[in-house]
């Protein structure tokens, strides 16, 4: 079977049945409005299968996908950064501040690592997207909120939903529809044409084209696990291409 069309430059890599059946989903879900739950392992690619999806989405050049860490989000500022404030709403706001749901305004917004927001900001967003508007720190008025929602997380998220640490209500808002990433090493045949891209990728970064692996190397690679994902791969093959040193590999699958 053919894989779909994909009209954005970012991709996944691979040939695999994984592969195709997760470019079917996004390009089902892409030109909707229905927010996504990204779910898989570290390292899979969630970061990019959200933003394939709002490169499908059919917005324009102008509207923006603002990518939110939830883990870096301060508990005390962080309702700023979200949402924004205006000049004097605290000590040391002498100017106004548009949030990252404001800047994301007719774009998407992923939010990376929603099991990390704390519990005061899951409430605060729920209201958020419940009311489809926000108010700004200071403000007199509220602003509308008109920016599609990605959410990754990886599979601890149930648990933290049974234990109450993230909000079930918030969940639903955010899953209208979800979009599963198996791991790596289940589709390892997908492994060579992922060593060939970050071989092509970061020879041109260091002005070494037509990088290649000595032999043996890539049989390693076929029996490694893969515990870090595409990342990991992605690692391993930036450090051989910064070296050209082969038994760096045996030593960075190894440790």
């Amino acid at each position: 079977m053919a894989s779909p069309a994909i009209s954005h430059s970012i991709c996944l890599i691979g040939e695999s049945e994984i592969i195709q059946g997760l470019q079917l989903q996004i390009m089902e879900v892409a030109p909707t409005d229905a927010s996504v739950l990204i779910l898989g392992e570290a390292g899979v690619g969630k970061g990019t299968v959200a933003r394939m999806i709002h490169g499908n989405s059919g917005r324009g050049p102008r509207d923006r996908m603002i990518e939110i860490s939830c883990a870096a989000i301060h508990e005390r500022l962080g309702e700023s950064e979200l949402f924004g404030h205006r000049a004097g709403a605290f000590v040391g706001a002498d100017r106004a501040k548009p949030g990252l749901l404001q800047l994301a305004a007719g774009g998407t917004i992923l939010l990376d690592g929603i099991g990390d927001l704390s519990p005061h900001m899951q409430a605060m967003l729920l209201a958020a997207i419940d009311q489809r508007e926000f108010r700004p720190l200071g403000a007199q008025g509220p602003c509308p909120l008109s920016a599609r929602f990605l959410a990754s997380a990886d599979l601890s998220l149930d648990e933290a939903i049974k234990d109450g640490r993230f909000r079930e209500e918030l969940f639903g808002r955010l899953t209208e529809t979800s979009i599963f990433i198996p791991p790596l090493r289940e589709r390892m045949e997908d492994v060579p044409l992922l060593v060939r891209h970050f071989l092509e990728l970061y020879g041109k970064r260091l002005g070494r084209p037509g990088l290649r692996l000595p032999g043996g190397c890539l049989d390693k690679l076929m029996r490694h696990s893969w515990p870090g994902n595409v990342r990991e791969l992605e690692t391993v093959i930036r450090h051989f291409a910064l070296k050209d040193n082969p038994n760096m590999i045996h030593g960075l699958l190894e440790a």
